[in-house]
């Protein structure tokens, strides 16, 4: 079995935004700053626009997401990849969550504190 698609895509997925961004633009379409407003809710920290702005882009590059400007308005959509990988991020999300449920004493971070258990 080849693993370098899997090991590409985790690398994709370990930057903090990426899910955050994925799942405000899975609810609806939105500007740059309602969007930043949004994913800054979904944070324990402060979101810092040059890692935003990284995150949009990278996300852009992997055709994930799609910056639409209609003259008027410009916004950021889900572009039909991203839209399409939703199902399985969340599907993954809640394995991984009761994965985590299940081995808390055994994972060699705090499970509980980052996942509000």
């Amino acid at each position: 079995m080849e693993y370098r698609f899997f090991h590409e895509a985790i690398n994709l997925f370990r930057h903090k935004l990426t899910m955050e961004i994925i799942t405000e633009l899975n609810q609806h379409d939105l500007r740059y700053t309602d969007l930043m407003q949004a994913v800054t809710l979904r944070l324990d920290g402060p979101l810092h626009s040059k890692s935003f702005i990284e995150s949009l882009k990278r996300l852009q590059d992997h055709g994930l997401i799609i910056h639409v400007d209609d003259g008027d308005v410009s916004r950021y959509i889900l572009a039909p990849a991203g839209r399409d990988l939703v199902p399985l991020l969340l599907t993954f999300e809640r394995q991984l969550h009761a994965w985590g449920a299940t081995h808390v004493d055994q994972l060699p971070w705090s499970f509980q504190s980052a996942h509000g258990g």
